[in-house]
């Protein structure tokens, strides 16, 4: 791993997020394979900032996505759609974060 400091790490299907709950005493990467974990590490307030909230917001859901198979584009899109509401409850006060 490069010595310089990276906030999100994705080579698919894997997406680590620096734990900013930590810094600046220690650096630990959490892994987020899916849409929960996201939600969880966007709640806790693990990564900050509207930009970085966007990304592992979407990236967390396309982690998802690559182990999943749907038997239709309808039920693909079902499952997107409810996944991204899922998401947009993990930072309430986030205002207009989700619309990008």
């Amino acid at each position: 791993m490069s010595s310089r400091l990276q906030a999100i790490l994705w080579v698919r299907p894997r997406l680590r997020i620096l734990n900013q709950l930590l810094l600046p005493h220690r650096r630990e990467y959490v892994e987020i394979n899916d849409c929960r974990a996201g939600h969880h590490a966007i709640a806790s307030m693990q990564t900050r900032g509207a930009p970085a909230i966007a990304i592992v917001a979407a990236l967390s859901l396309a982690a998802e996505l690559c182990g999943l198979e749907f038997s239709s584009a309808a039920t693909a899109q079902a499952h997107i759609r409810q996944q991204l509401a899922y998401l947009s409850t993990s930072r309430p006060t986030a205002v207009n974060l989700f619309d990008a």
